[in-house]
């Protein structure tokens, strides 16, 4: 991998990091949504119980996972620390940062469209709007698509057997359920989660 590269993916990665960091360190309680919804104990959606819980959405995990995984790979690239290196190049490390990403912009993009009204987090001419906008578009797309290029362009120290890799992704996707769901009852002051999955009256009302 050449150096400019590697430069660009620690950037990446930094860009990444700080995506998350900021919005977590930005959250605030929104006392407005309790006033006009007294009598409220569960809510489906956007984060309105703890800056806890915005780990609770799998975009902001995947980010975090991509994000270091690049960075350590241009840190081992760059610096030729070979035991980093071939951790980070491992198939199936690679295989379990794509599948993420991949399966974080699919359903974000889905999401988005069914709801009848995609706005991709723009709600109108304000600048909170448009930075909301411009966060998501590059979490979502820009970070994704720098995440495929580079496990294009980066050949992987063992053989393409990713049946591994697999298992380590159901296995990822079981615990993050669990434990969203196991905080989404007991950690917050209503019940609280950040998909519809999460709850069974919200899917059944879907249909």
């Amino acid at each position: 991998m050449k150096k400019k590269y590697c430069i660009l993916l620690i950037i990446t990665g930094i860009i990444g990091l700080w995506l998350t960091i900021s919005h977590i360190c930005h959250f605030k309680y929104p006392d407005y949504f309790y006033d006009a919804n007294p009598n409220i104990n569960k809510y489906i959606g956007t984060n309105v119980v703890s800056w806890k819980a915005d780990f609770s959405y799998f975009t902001y995990q995947t980010i975090i996972i991509f994000s270091l995984w690049s960075i350590f790979l241009s840190i081992g690239e760059l610096f030729k620390i070979k035991r980093i290196s071939n951790i980070m190049k491992n198939t199936n490390v690679m295989t379990f940062v794509l599948v993420n990403y991949i399966v974080t912009t699919l359903l974000y993009t889905v999401f988005e469209f069914i709801s009848g009204n995609p706005t991709f987090g723009y709600y109108g001419p304000y600048n909170l709007s448009i930075h909301n906008l411009g966060t998501n578009l590059i979490a979502h797309y820009l970070l994704f698509i720098v995440c495929l290029v580079t496990y294009i362009k980066t050949k992987p120290n063992n053989n393409k057997n990713i049946k591994l890799a697999c298992v380590l992704i159901t296995i990822y996707l079981v615990i993050y359920f669990i434990y969203v769901k196991i905080t989404g009852m007991y950690s917050y002051n209503i019940e609280w989660y950040p998909y519809i999955i999460f709850d069974k009256e919200s899917i059944q009302s879907l249909f």
